[in-house]
């Protein structure tokens, strides 16, 4: 019984792996950004630093980000310059984050 649950397990795990092995370090460092920001607005909505409307337009930005990300990884390929373009953009995102936490409105 035990057997085959393992079984079943590697098999998805090597199906996987090229998946993985294809994402570049670039877009592995753009999705950890992504999910860290993600993060912190959640925390923000969790502790009351972020009012209902600024975790919406974080939310809402984020996704548009997203999207961004996606358009440019859709040939399978992130050139030098898009990394560096979505780089920039994801830091202005962060500081945008860090000011709407910080701007001492609460829910």
């Amino acid at each position: 019984m035990t057997f085959l649950p393992r079984l079943l397990a590697a098999a998805i795990g090597l199906a996987l792996l090229p998946t993985a092995a294809s994402a570049g370090p670039r877009t592995q460092w753009l999705n950890g950004r992504e999910a860290r920001q993600e993060q912190r607005i959640d925390q923000g909505i969790a502790s009351g630093s972020l009012t209902g409307a600024e975790a919406t337009r974080l939310q809402n930005r984020e996704t548009r980000l997203d999207n961004r990300t996606d358009k440019a990884l859709s040939d399978g390929h992130l050139s030098s310059g898009e990394f560096v373009r979505l780089n920039r953009a994801y830091d202005r995102e962060s500081g945008l984050i860090y000011r709407q936490k910080h701007d001492g409105q609460t829910q």
